[in-house]
């Protein structure tokens, strides 16, 4: 009689991990990284980019417990959750005018906006609208204590400021315009870096937006444009200054005879 033998080797279940659970906003997404294995395998969800890979995103509308297995070089198999918790988002900020202020009714979380982007620094529940000089559309997004964020009611609750006066505040920068009045080209010549720099019509309609401009002069082009008053607002850090540019029409000569 003769005999054989065979070595069975055990291999421990793979220690799969899935995530550390997380909470998301309504309306946004996360991303998973699973861990342990070599490949992956999610439990049917519509909610899930992907469910053969280890770092899907994830887009659920409730609180939703997300499984996967995972396997590893010698084939062996186990499985973790994670689970998603969704935040629902806030109600908006009701925006007041008051005066020369913009009111917020909700007192932390602010940041305002105007229609040329985000205003540095304006996180208060009110806004002087007179000493940021310009018209427009003014907004608040609100984010509250779980991080989620949300619009003002900018169709039902929009704030359009259209009274700022042309008045010429003055900095301690040195600004110069040249020439002025100008049928076309208008040189805008200063000494340090700027942060922006807007031209306006006299009803505040913002016709050009540059931003980060360095030392030196500056050209713009009038000639696109009908004759009458126009307004150059400059800013540089917290200072603000406005000064009034007349366009005028191009004169053509006459023929000689």
């Amino acid at each position: 009689m003769n005999t054989d033998e065979v070595n069975v080797i055990v291999h421990d279940l793979p220690t799969i991990d899935a995530g550390a659970d997380v909470s998301i906003c309504q309306g946004d997404s996360t991303q998973f990284d699973a861990t342990g294995g070599v490949l992956y395998i999610w439990g049917f969800d519509p909610t899930l980019s992907n469910f053969v890979i280890g770092d899907p995103w994830a887009k659920p509308n409730v609180a939703t417990t997300y499984i996967v297995e995972g396997t590893d070089w010698f084939g062996c198999s186990n499985t973790d959750e994670v689970v998603v918790t969704v935040l629902p988002i806030p109600f908006p900020p009701v925006l007041t005018i008051e005066g020369a202020y913009l009111v917020s009714s909700i007192e932390v979380g602010n940041q305002w906006y105007h229609e040329t982007g985000i205003l540095d620094g304006e996180t208060n529940d009110s806004l002087n609208w007179v000493e940021v000089v310009v018209n427009g559309e003014y907004w608040v997004i609100y984010t509250n204590e779980d991080g989620c964020s949300v619009e003002s009611d900018r169709v039902g609750n929009s704030i359009i400021i259209t009274g700022v006066n042309i008045v010429e505040y003055e900095f301690e920068l040195d600004v110069h315009l040249y020439p002025n009045p100008t049928n076309d080209i208008l040189n805008i010549a200063f000494d340090e870096s700027l942060d922006q720099v807007m031209l306006l019509s006299i009803d505040g309609k913002i016709i050009m937006h540059q931003t980060n401009l360095n030392t030196g002069i500056n050209k713009i082009s009038l000639a696109h444009l009908p004759s009458g008053t126009y307004l150059i607002q400059m800013i540089k850090d917290d200072q603000v200054l406005v000064k009034k540019v007349i366009k005028q029409l191009k004169i053509k000569k006459p023929p000689c005879l």
